[in-house]
């Protein structure tokens, strides 16, 4: 397997994570070893407290880590082509 420049490298991803105090552990986790046809970017992975003990900590802690996971691997936008804020507005519709 070839992950970017790098042949035949060797990956393993593991992780632990601990309840504590509160009944519901509500962290989240996230790793992606590439994605094909992407180039400088390889492998990533995210973590992300659920703040447990809210309304909706574990999905807020999942959203947060695809969302980053997603954005690593998005071209990166042309600022003179698309304003921040026009790419929000048009999110919206």
């Amino acid at each position: 397997m070839t992950i970017g420049s790098q042949r035949n490298l060797g990956v393993r991803v593991g992780f632990v994570s601990e309840t504590g105090r509160r009944s519901a552990n509500e962290d989240y986790v996230g790793t992606c070893l590439g994605r094909s046809g992407v180039s400088n970017r390889d492998i990533v992975a995210a973590v992300a407290d659920g703040v447990g003990g809210y309304k909706g900590g574990r999905e807020a802690a999942e959203l947060a880590v695809r969302c980053f996971i997603d954005a690593y691997y998005s071209p990166p936008r042309d600022a003179r082509r698309t304003p921040p804020g026009v790419a929000l507005a048009g999110s919206r519709q």
